[in-house]
């Protein structure tokens, strides 16, 4: 019986070890490249400039080149999926012009992260535009390269800042002495 116990407690805890995942500095990495976005949760803004109002959120990535060569990575190559069904839909790729990008370089061993600033537009005239009616959720980054194909990166939810959650953060609640 006591061995049947500590098997059930080896056994409960696997299961939640397994349950709550890996974080990014112990995933396993199968691949040459990985790409990990460090945060399970990213706030997201709205802000309204002219006639266009704007999603806006900061990704954190972790990118480890396990390979053998200098990896390039550019700003151009990556977008946000949401799942759709079995499979994933893009619901944001920057737009970029040849000469106004900068390529990260990581060499081989390294691991770097990188915040990647996304901008969509979801009411106006402005682009990119954010390609999905839902704002929050579950999404994933994605990023294409020539030598791996396109690396995606473990899931992250996008939370809303709303009005009265940013108030909050800016003006504590005062009530009025009563008198």
């Amino acid at each position: 019986m006591r061995i049947c116990c500590g098997a059930l407690v080896a056994a409960v805890v696997a299961g939640v070890a397994a349950a709550t995942g890996c974080d990014v500095s112990t995933a396993p990495r199968s691949q040459p490249v990985t790409v990990a976005v460090t945060a399970d949760t990213i706030v997201a803004g709205l802000n309204i400039y002219g006639a266009v109002t704007w999603l806006q959120f900061t990704l954190p990535v972790e990118i480890h080149n396990g390979g053998t060569v200098a990896m390039s990575l550019d700003y151009c190559s990556v977008s946000v999926d949401e799942p759709s069904g079995t499979d994933w839909t893009k619901v944001w790729a920057p737009i970029c012009a040849v000469e106004g990008t900068t390529a990260n370089t990581v060499a081989p061993g390294e691991t770097k992260v990188i915040t990647w600033q996304v901008e969509a537009a979801v009411g106006g005239p402005g682009g990119p535009k954010w390609g999905s009616p839902t704002l929050s959720g579950t999404h994933r980054f994605s990023l294409a390269t020539a030598a791996f194909g396109t690396l995606a990166s473990n899931t992250f939810t996008i939370s809303l800042l709303t009005t009265s959650t940013a108030a909050v953060f800016e003006h504590p609640v005062r009530f009025p002495r009563r008198q």
